[in-house]
């Protein structure tokens, strides 16, 4: 028995051998069978690429001779260094497991080349006058980083350092005195390349363009300013008004030179700006002036868009230039500057909008400041940027009313002129499309508290017409059986400004207006019972308050000899502004404005010459006192005809002063193929009107 026990173990364990033996011989064969991915043929959708910031992950395809092999079946894929320029490489590996068929992994690498990219220069083209101090060119890539270097092998006529600070060197002959001489004998302009450059980076090929600087002649035309006043063919007609028969020339009056304020932009100039570097411009328009103070302020812009806009500040007695103030990071048209004496402020238009808010804005200098600037006692002046939120164009001028005590801004607009072509385009200022819009001047003050101008407004309607859009009337209802009649305010009458949108009590849908007939019962929770206690609540509230009202509203019914359906109707409302904005109609084509006692006088001007049709210089005076309306400007009671190119006007005493830009470089030459200005005039003019 004991034998037979032995022998059937025996015989156990020699089966459990021999099963561990087959089933080893046939991992082994197994493994033999398994073929190594090293041999397979990887080929790629695509082999090269561009650079674009992103993975690039090319379509895989793996065959074993004749076989193609299946991803996440046969094997995995993993990408490397498939993002930047350069060698990228595809990885596949076996996948793993008892029924794997493959072993090892093979890898294949693809390009991924650098990208092109361009430089985008600020401007195309750049213009200067001989003489102008240093501007800079400045350019930015469309796609990568890099140093940006700049170059120019014309170094006879301007050096351009590598970060792009241009200084002319070009001389132009001097011997030429007379435009017909300058035209036919010498060069009254030379151009030159500036190549601007960025490298190669590890992503971004190299890169480079070009612009041109063209340098010109520095204005030779000699002209006098009291034979352009004096001798001027003043016309017989007034161009904006053709009918009115008070229409007189400057020279029926008594006009002066002021010889004392030597017009700086017309010259060169130069003084510490807001980075401590130099203003020296040849092309320097004037546009603005104001009294402030004991000074005299007058603005001007670069014609070539190369150097910043400037005040110019003067001693208000001696005439003596001392300043010339920088506006920081503004090459706008500073068309108006005006003094605000009760806040202490001056303020100056900029014709851009701000790249971030989208809105026009006027530069705020503090008159403490200026002083400062002035004397030497500071080194520069603060400022501020204070933004317009309701001005539908850009501000073109500005000025300060004494009486009111608002800040007056205008916007420029074009309108027709007798005889003119509405296709002929000669434009001389800075217009846009909505510029052609009812001409107005609006009213603003100032909130130093929040630095803020806020619009001024005339409320002349009662609270509920302005919030709620309606007329109300007070109404004695019939009470209950046995109850005292009620008093409940009924809408008379609802306008078109009502915003209020109402919702059945319980419904979430407010698509119900207001209607004629409705009970306004509670505003704010507050039961309303009369007219004077509605007036009242809503006097309380101001913009951006929310207003909760509840309506009750008697409907009809459909049936003949039906009862009436009563609904109640509920809603909320955000108050907006209350009253209407205040502005004045004004002239077209206005450049400047100045108050005088019950007067306000325009400044109209368009067009160099007078041969132009689209053709308008004069000063318009309004009587503002005998008008009721305080959204009617008054009636015009003197215009006076002015040579070519008026800007902003000011009130000193009883005189009005007056600037013109027509002695720039670009008008008084004509280069930029327009003409030349035919009255040229480089001083500021005076005029008493008697007024």
């Amino acid at each position: 028995m004991k034998c037979r026990k032995g022998w059937m173990a025996v015989c156990v364990l020699a089966m459990a051998f021999l099963f561990m033996f087959t089933n080893s011989l046939q991992a082994d064969a197994a493994k033999k069978k398994k073929k190594s991915l090293s041999k397979a043929k990887i080929t790629l959708s695509k082999s090269s690429y561009t650079y674009s910031g992103k993975a690039k992950k090319p379509k895989v395809t793996v065959k074993f001779g004749k076989k193609k092999l299946k991803n996440k079946k046969d094997y995995t894929i993993k990408y490397s260094n498939n993002t930047k320029a350069g060698k990228a490489k595809v990885t596949i590996k076996a996948k793993k497991g008892k029924k794997a068929k493959y072993t090892g992994s093979k890898s294949k690498t693809f390009k991924i080349k650098k990208a092109s990219r361009k430089i985008v220069p600020g401007k195309t083209a750049y213009s200067a006058v001989e003489g102008d101090g240093a501007f800079s060119i400045t350019a930015k890539t469309s796609k990568g980083g890099g140093t940006i270097t700049y170059s120019c092998d014309t170094t006879n006529v301007i050096k351009v350092t590598k970060t792009g600070k241009v200084t002319i060197v070009k001389t132009f002959d001097k011997t030429c005195k007379t435009l017909s001489s300058q035209t036919k004998d010498t060069i009254k302009k030379v151009s030159a390349k500036v190549k601007i450059s960025v490298p190669a980076t590890s992503n971004y090929n190299a890169a480079s363009t070009t612009v041109t600087v063209t340098i010109n002649k520095k204005s030779v035309r000699a002209f006098s300013t009291y034979d352009s006043v004096k001798n001027y063919k003043y016309p017989d007609i007034s161009p904006l008004c053709p009918g009115f028969d008070n229409y007189k020339k400057l020279t029926d009056f008594k006009w002066t030179i002021l010889d004392k304020y030597q017009m700086p932009g017309l010259a060169p100039t130069a003084d510490d700006d807001w980075t401590k570097d130099y203003i020296q411009c040849n092309n320097l328009c004037p546009q603005g002036v104001c009294m402030a103070g004991d000074y005299m302020l007058t603005t001007a812009y670069c014609m070539d868009d190369i150097h910043n806009s400037c005040i110019f500040v003067y001693n208000n007695k001696t005439g003596e230039f001392l300043k010339t103030l920088v506006l920081k990071d503004q090459k706008s048209h500073v068309g108006g500057i005006t003094y605000d004496e009760k806040n202490k402020n001056i303020w100056v238009c900029h014709s851009k909008k701000d790249k971030t808010t989208g809105l026009y804005s006027l530069e705020r200098i503090p008159y403490a400041d200026l002083v400062k600037y002035a004397t030497g006692k500071k080194e520069y002046t603060t400022s501020s940027k204070v933004e317009l939120h309701k001005i539908p164009t850009k501000p073109s001028t500005i000025a300060y009313n004494k009486k009111d005590g608002y800040l007056w801004v205008a916007q420029f607009s074009e309108g027709a002129v007798p005889g003119d072509d509405p296709e002929e385009t000669d434009t001389d200022e800075e217009v846009e499309d909505n510029d052609t819009s009812a001409p107005r001047m609006f009213a603003y003050e100032y909130d130093a508290k929040e630095n803020e101008l806020k619009q001024v407004r005339i409320v002349s309607n009662p609270a509920e017409e302005d919030y709620l859009g309606v007329k109300t009337e007070e109404v004695t209802t019939e009470g209950e059986e046995g109850a005292d009649p009620e008093t409940v305010v009924q809408v008379a009458s609802v306008y078109s400004t009502s915003l209020v949108k109402l919702s059945i009590k319980g419904e979430t849908t407010a698509n119900e207006k207001l209607k004629k007939g409705d009970i306004l019962y509670k505003v704010n929770d507050v039961q309303i019972t009369s007219c004077s206690q509605l007036k009242e609540l809503l006097e309380k509230c101001s913009a951006d308050d929310a207003l909760s009202l509840e309506v009750h509203r008697t409907v009809a019914s459909e049936e003949e000899g039906g009862e009436p359906t009563e609904l109640t109707l509920e809603g909320k409302l955000i108050l907006g502004e209350r009253g209407n904005v205040l502005y004045r109609g004004i002239p077209n084509y206005v450049q400047g404005i100045t108050f005088a006692e019950g007067k306000t006088i325009f400044s109209c001007s368009y067009g160099r010459n007078s041969t132009k049709k689209r053709f308008v210089s004069e000063l318009h005076v309004y009587d503002t006192a005998s008008t009721t309306d305080p959204f009617m400007l008054g009636d015009l009671e003197l215009a006076i005809a002015l040579p070519p190119m008026v800007e902003e006007v000011e009130m000193v005493g009883d005189e009005v002063y007056m600037i013109f830009e027509s002695a720039a470089t670009t008008y008084l030459e004509g280069t930029d193929g327009k003409g030349q200005s035919t009255c040229p005039i480089d001083k500021i003019v005076s005029v008493k009107l008697g007024l």
